[in-house]
């Protein structure tokens, strides 16, 4: 799965998971956030920060309303 590949770039997981969730490229300030919580090395890690990222996702207003 490519969100929770650590060979990918934070950038790119940060963007293919807003387009999967939410169908929309994510603003600068949403961009800077992901990718700051993505960037972690630990394959461990980063498959639970991606979890955590999806599920905040499927819990925010825009997804609920929206899909």
């Amino acid at each position: 799965n490519l969100l929770t590949q650590a060979d990918v770039p934070a950038e790119q997981r940060a963007e293919r998971l807003f387009l999967q969730m939410l169908n929309r490229p994510a603003t600068d300030a949403e961009r800077r956030k992901l990718v700051e919580w993505l960037s972690v090395t630990d394959s461990r890690e980063l498959r639970e920060r991606s979890q955590h990222a999806i599920w905040a996702m499927m819990t925010c207003s825009e997804f609920r309303f929206n899909h």
